[in-house]
């Protein structure tokens, strides 16, 4: 197996373990042995599990933002009907949300992590499509 198939090997059995019975109670050697490698097999990709951890953030969140970003007025039942639905079904992204939704609870840094992105991003992103439906008067400011 290629370095890069393993390295995306175990972050996909990990976000499947964390999501399933969250952060603190998986093991590295869990995750080595969910992916068909020895534990410090694991540690040639990455140097720790809080490494995996942030590396599953990083790429969902990029991943996510791939997925959903700049909807036009025009698109706007489709798309957020899309968003909607990739969010629901789209398991690395489901996955990473159910881990969230545990893990908030673990530390200040992914509560405001999990807020950001469940939150705080979600009211900005819909306040934008808003404006957005106002500026091209398809709504009233009202």
């Amino acid at each position: 197996m290629k370095q890069e198939d393993t390295k995306q090997k175990i972050l996909d059995k990990a976000l499947e373990l964390f999501s399933e019975y969250g952060y603190d109670s998986v093991s590295v050697g869990q995750i080595a042995q969910a992916v068909g490698i020895k534990a410090p097999s694991l540690y040639n990709h990455f140097p720790g599990k809080q490494a995996i951890f942030d590396a599953i953030v990083e790429s969902t969140a990029a991943r996510y933002a791939e997925g959903t970003d700049r909807l036009s007025a025009d698109e706007l039942f489709d798309k957020l009907k899309q968003v909607f639905l990739y969010s629901l079904h789209d398991e690395p992204i489901s996955r990473f949300r159910r881990m969230m939704t545990i893990e908030q609870f673990r530390s200040p840094e992914l509560a405001r992590l999990y807020s950001h992105r469940y939150v705080e991003r979600l009211v900005d992103y819909h306040a934008a499509i808003f404006r957005s439906l106002i500026a091209a008067g398809e709504i009233r400011p009202d």
